[in-house]
């Protein structure tokens, strides 16, 4: 049997150790995604909480590559809209879909 030409050879050792490298930069970048999306979530959660129009309110922040969801329960229709311009101000925020409901069991003096 002859021995195959060592560029043959050199061609197929690359592929093979390129192919971990690249899994390992795919799961490295949803592994930082993860983190930014988290990272993301708590600054918006930090920013309505200390947020005067929002005192006393649980409004609930989800993030996925970006994209924030927020629901939980306001009084006003300004307060839903608040809510979006503060989410839309946090760095990285890529979009934010509003799921707020008006609570109509209380009222802004309750």
């Amino acid at each position: 049997m002859k021995p195959l030409p060592l560029l043959i050879v050199l061609a197929l050792g690359t592929s093979a150790v390129g192919t971990p490298v690249l899994a390992g930069d795919r799961s490295a970048s949803r592994q930082a995604a993860v983190v930014d999306d988290t990272v993301i979530s708590g600054a918006v959660q930090r920013a309505l909480a200390t947020d005067p129009a929002f005192a006393g309110h649980r409004i609930y922040v989800e993030t996925y590559r970006g994209a924030v969801q927020l629901s939980g329960w306001v009084l006003t229709p300004e307060q839903k809209a608040r809510a979006v311009a503060v989410a839309q101000g946090i760095a990285g925020v890529r979009s934010v879909t509003n799921e707020l409901e008006l609570d109509t069991t209380r009222t802004a003096s309750n």
